[in-house]
């Protein structure tokens, strides 16, 4: 909102002038606003009115001006949008091979550089492969693939409720009609940091925030990565019919992060430094055989071995009580003993598996498929487990002929597969206290959560139905799959009382079912020798739901956000990862009831507000060919869902959002204070509420009432997140995106003395537009950067961007 100005409203009782603290400098009086609340809940935008804004007062403080500068109260017009860069991003890329006949090789490289949006963050990334494969005799070849990345990229976007974070900063608390060409020079001569959100006028110390280039530009995050990853095999004819594959696949990388904050920041300075290293290595050997028993009847069948090592190492170091010499990021400017931990995990899984498939006339086909791992994850006694696979097809234009069908094949499928769990949760471990020795001694914890010596794996089973159809010379294709998915024995932590020592218990527990249908349509309306236009839409619908926890617990708690009163949970008979809040009281006919003091009210318990799980998706993609000419959009479709903002909660609290400035009844004149007759509209009906012991309510002698409050009391009222309905920032996850467009053209006649055989050109946009948000400028996937069970829950958005490029092509 651009009517009230930051800060908050001062009472003439306790000093305040017009709602600004005035300040009397050299028998002057001056007008500053309150600096030190980080809300905007100031006084109305006047051009009238001088005043001495932030950056007035710390030119003064610091002695850059003999008395404070003043300027108008007015929102600035280089407001937050104008914090954001344009970002670029150049990606190069140069592939070579060569073959011969018995030899094939291909070496390609890629490089990308991007200039962030955020100021000052940049990403670099160097890939490398090389593909080769060797006939060495009649009977033995060998081929590997070989790649090595690294990436360094520097300000990557904090996220989350964090001071560093931007979107708190932005969206959440901030002082609206904030300068940003001003705020860019955000350090003193002195190096110190420029201050908005000061303790005081004479107080340049930061009270809640940093400056926002002080945190892009100081407290930047630095990551470093590389990886190595690729296969060698040797490959075996031993007869014609039976051959044998030696493999190693291998996947390792290194990963560093440094993070830090500069001395002269609203929090305590400190850095941090953490070293990870993964590898994953496959040992794998196969038999292969493949026979034609007889006219109609084919076998083929493998059976092999396999081991998988698996180890993770960390290396960890921060400060403690803050650093010593400003700019210098090191452990050792710790003031205090830094506080260093490591962390090593080591598993390996022994696998025996086989696969046999039988075919019939070309349409009939069936597969059979086995397999035992042995997991040093699990307990001895219970570290095997043995799953299997059944899927089988039939192809019915193999075996009649339909006109104007070029195929049409049923398949099902029925399958189990077990799953180990993360290493040390079978046994209780120690580990190395994060405050720090004791004196100069180490000090050692038990893991905050009970080992289980009894521990099983996962199960999964799968059942699958479908149908797949190609019709009108490839012009028309249809593929539908129904799944059926249940997953048993589940692995995870169960909450217990801090009296056991432990915060949870690892447990198997639960059954969890997943049905839903897979469904992929392409057309091809329109075929001809210069024009063509094909259809690719693709449905995916699914439904999870609890069947079963741990004994006679009905309810399992995910997650819960701050303040909200909002929790992400699982309940035995509904569907998985419902939000739980506290929603409106209504009454029969769905009107949310207003009580005496002029609220709305809320429910006295928690009660599922909906799946943060849509009901289904659908891309849609059209692609258009004329000549040398290609078009080419897409669009995604959700539907259903729900997604819950601390954003939306705090932004309204503090008075950040529109529906905080001006009364929200589009029938009158937007008005501001409820002084005035306007305000917020809380519309509804008034009535007896009796609650029952079960929860339930039941709503008697309602009659509609129009009611109207003062944007600072609704927000205070409703958003702060205690008593009120937090079903207030919980929105509906539909949307409908222009997810991307490309237009091209193909040079396909040699060029340069026919050194380039082919060139093509192409421009694309990605991101264009979306429509169907329940609220504005709140996209329901900025809640899809949360780690594993954790999903539907937003706390510190980023803005989603539009991306526009070029791409060039050029085949030699």
């Amino acid at each position: 909102q651009t009517k009230y100005g930051g800060g908050a409203i001062i009472s003439d009782a306790n000093g305040g002038v017009n709602g600004f603290r005035p300040v009397t400098i050299n028998g002057t009086q001056y007008l500053t606003p309150t600096y030190w609340v980080d809300e905007s809940w100031g006084p109305r935008y006047n051009p009238n009115l001088q005043v001495v804004h932030w950056w007035g007062a710390e030119d003064y403080a610091k002695g850059v001006t003999s008395s404070p500068q003043t300027a108008p109260w007015v929102a600035s017009s280089n407001d937050v949008e104008s914090f954001w860069n344009l970002g670029r991003t150049l990606n190069n890329n140069i592939g070579v091979s060569k073959t011969g006949e018995t030899y094939g090789i291909r070496f390609s490289y890629a490089n990308s550089m991007t200039e962030g949006t955020l100021p000052g963050s940049e990403m670099n990334r160097n890939s490398f492969k090389l593909s080769s494969n060797a006939t060495l005799t009649d009977r033995i070849s060998i081929n590997s693939n070989l790649n090595y990345s690294s990436n360094s990229a520097k300000g990557r976007p904090t996220l989350g409720y964090n001071g560093n974070s931007l979107g708190q900063q932005f969206f959440q608390w901030g002082f609206t009609g904030l300068d940003f060409d001003r705020l860019q020079d955000y350090k003193n001569v002195d190096g110190t940091q420029r201050v908005w959100n000061r303790d005081a006028f004479g107080l340049s110390t930061p009270k809640y925030m940093d400056n926002p280039y002080w945190t892009v530009y100081e407290n930047y995050p630095e990551d470093q990565r590389s990886r190595f990853f690729g296969n060698v095999d040797l490959n075996i004819r031993i007869t014609d019919d039976l051959a044998f594959t030696g493999g190693v696949y291998g996947d390792s990388y290194n990963f560093f992060t440094r993070e830090r904050i500069a001395l002269g920041s609203k929090e305590q300075s400190f850095y941090a430094e953490n070293v990870r290293s993964n590898s994953e290595f496959n040992y794998e050997a196969r038999l292969n055989y493949n026979k034609q028993i007889s006219d109609d009847i084919s076998f083929s069948g493998l059976a092999g071995l396999n081991r998988r090592d698996v180890r993770y190492d960390r290396n960890s170091g921060v400060t403690s009580g803050g650093m010593v010499v400003p700019g210098l990021f090191t452990l050792s400017n710790s003031n205090d003993n830094p506080s260093i931990g490591d962390f090593t995990s080591e598993r390996r899984v022994n696998s025996a598996f086989g696969q046999v498939n039988l075919g019939y006339r070309g349409f009939l086909n069936a597969d059979i498929s086995v397999r035992n791992d042995w997991s040093s994850t699990l307990p001895e006694n219970n570290n095997s487990y043995f799953y299997y696979g059944f899927a089988g097809s039939f192809v019915l234009t193999e075996l009649v002929e339909i006109q104007g069908l070029n195929l049409a094949k049923l398949r099902a499928g029925h399958s189990q597969v077990g799953n180990d769990t993360d290493p040390y949760r079978v046994i209780s471990i120690y580990n190395y206290n994060a405050n720090g020795p004791f004196g100069t001694s180490p000090r050692l914890s038990v893991a905050t959560s009970m080992a289980n010596p009894d521990l099983k794996a996962e199960t999964t089973t799968t059942t699958e139905f479908g149908l797949d159809l190609i019709a009108f010379q490839n012009r028309a294709d249809l593929s539908v799959t129904w799944f059926n998915k249940a997953t048993t024995d589940l692995i995870m932590p169960l909450q217990t009382s801090r009296a056991t020592g432990y915060n949870s218990k690892i447990i198997n527990a639960g059954n969890l079912t997943s049905k839903g249908w897979e469904i992929s349509l392409g057309l091809a309306p329109v075929q001809t020798n210069d024009f063509t236009w094909r259809i690719r839409s693709n449905y995916t619908m699914s439904k999870m739901v609890v069947e079963e926890l741990f004994g006679d617990i009905q309810t399992l708690d995910i997650a819960t956000a701050p303040f909200g009163g909002v929790t992400l949970r699982a309940s035995v008979g509904d569907t998985y990862g419902q939000l739980w809040g506290y929603d409106y009281i209504y009454d029969d006919g769905g009107n949310r009831v207003v009580a005496a003091n002029g609220y709305w009210m809320r429910t006295p318990s928690l009660v599922p507000l909906g799946s943060v799980y849509p009901d289904f998706n659908l891309g849609i993609s059209n692609n258009f060919t004329y000549k040398d000419f290609d078009l080419g959009f897409l669009i995604d479709i959700q539907q259903g869902g729900v997604f819950y903002s601390l954003t939306h909660q705090w932004g309204m609290y503090s008075g950040m959002f529109p529906e905080t400035a001006a009364v929200n009844d589009l029938g009158n004149e937007m008005r501001d204070a409820v002084a005035d007759g306007g305000g917020i509209k809380l519309d509804g009906v008034t009535g007896t509420v009796n609650f029952n012991d079960d929860g339930t309510y039941t709503v008697t002698g309602t009659a509609p009432i129009e009611n109207y409050i003062s944007g600072r009391g609704y927000a205070a009222r409703y958003y702060y997140g205690y008593g009120t309905p937090s079903a207030q920032s919980v929105f509906k996850a539909d949307y409908m995106k222009l997810r991307e467009v490309t237009l091209g053209y193909t040079f396909r006649r040699p060029l340069f003395n026919a050194t380039v055989k082919q060139i093509r050109v192409s421009a694309y946009g990605r991101n264009l537009a979306t429509w169907g948000l329940d609220k504005p400028g709140f996209d329901p996937e900025m809640t899809v950067g949360g780690s594993g069970n954790i999903q539907g829950m937003e706390g510190g958005l980023q803005p989603s961007f539009r991306a526009f490029g070029m791409n060039l092509t050029l085949n030699f």
